[in-house]
């Protein structure tokens, strides 16, 4: 009766690996037949393949996998070999990682994890994943453990989404930061907004005065040709190149250029801003800050034509004594010249 029992809880499964379950040649492994299987592993199984979540279990101290349809997804390349393999030889890479699970539940203890960063080869590449994992011990019939069940869900979309948001903010947060800057020593020349698929620019009036709009200017409504032609002609494909990648991208925006003033010379110019996109993931709104960087980029080229004075003149004091020493060279060779044919003996 109690082989009935146990035959129909084993047969009572459903679905795609519950038919690798019992097609697989157990007899081969430490298990045995699927008959022979006790009551409790067999109503166990029957669990795990009804659930929707990612599920295996580790049998015996070596830790021979049973799982169900939703880890067989998670396995990718994996899967089938993975069924009725030694855990350690399934995932060779984490095998001193699966070894500790095992050791740990068959002493009945437990364990779990949060964002655990593994490196798997599920499909042969190695690939950084994030895991949420628990684990907790099986007991046969007789009460004593002896398996491991494991739940694994997937987190790694999470984790990078997560990355890339805590990426965004912090990048949001140091532009508020030089804004603020900027603002606490006088230096902000300016906001504006360029609506991307209209090619219409907005701005305060600190950043029509900066492009030297006309006084009458409407700044809801400013000209991209009349900025575009302010700004230095060495330094406009630079300036495009970063606009364009913060729009392909969603880049943070910063590029440092010269704004013609109204006087002849050129003022330097921080702009710094990001790309907005819509629901459909198409760039739409692109707002930044102008902050004027002028007195900084004075002192760094200050620094730079004393450096290169500084070389040239260190270039030149070599110069002067490697002809000094050439020339003391050349004279100390026509003296011994001078020896050879006028100290000597003279014959009568």
């Amino acid at each position: 009766m109690q082989f009935l029992e146990q035959s129909h809880g084993c047969a009572g499964w459903n679905g795609e690996m519950a038919g690798r379950i019992r097609a697989f040649d157990w007899g081969q492994t430490e298990l045995g037949s699927l008959d022979s299987w006790p009551a409790s592993l067999c109503s166990t199984v029957q669990l795990m393949l009804a659930s929707p979540l990612p599920m295996v279990m580790l049998w015996g101290h070596a830790g021979y996998m049973i799982y169900n349809d939703a880890y067989s997804q998670f396995a990718g390349g994996r899967h089938p070999y993975l069924l009725g393999s030694p855990v350690e030889l399934g995932w060779p890479e984490v095998a001193e990682f699966n070894r500790n699970v095992v050791d740990t539940c068959l002493a009945g203890g437990t364990l779990s994890y949060r964002n655990k960063e593994l490196v798997l080869l599920r499909d042969g590449i190695p690939e950084d994943v994030w895991l949420d994992l628990y684990y907790s011990p099986v007991a046969n019939d007789a009460g004593t453990p002896a398996g491991v069940m494991a739940m694994v869900v997937d987190t790694t979309e999470h984790v990078i989404s997560e990355r890339r948001r805590q990426a965004a903010e912090d990048a949001y947060r140091a532009d508020n930061e030089r804004v603020r800057l900027a603002l606490n020593a006088g230096a902000l020349l300016g906001s504006f907004v360029w609506d991307i698929k209209g090619n219409r620019l907005s701005g305060d009036e600190r950043f029509a005065r900066t492009f030297s709009y006309p006084a009458d200017q409407d700044l809801a409504d400013l000209p991209t040709d009349v900025a575009e032609a302010r700004i230095h002609p060495d330094d406009m494909s630079w300036v495009q190149e970063q606009v364009k990648q913060s729009v392909e991208t969603g880049d943070a925006f910063n590029a440092e250029y010269r704004v013609l003033r109204p006087d002849g010379t050129y003022l330097w110019v921080q702009a710094s801003g990001c790309c907005e996109f819509n629901e459909q993931g198409e760039a739409f709104r692109f707002p930044g800050v102008l902050i004027d960087i002028h007195e900084r980029k004075s002192a760094e080229e200050s620094l730079l034509r004393f450096t290169r004075n500084l070389e040239q003149r260190v270039a030149d004091e070599v110069e002067a004594r490697l002809a000094a020493e050439e020339q003391l060279r050349q004279s100390q060779k026509l003296e011994a010249i001078g020896g050879l044919t006028g100290g000597g003996p003279r014959l009568q």
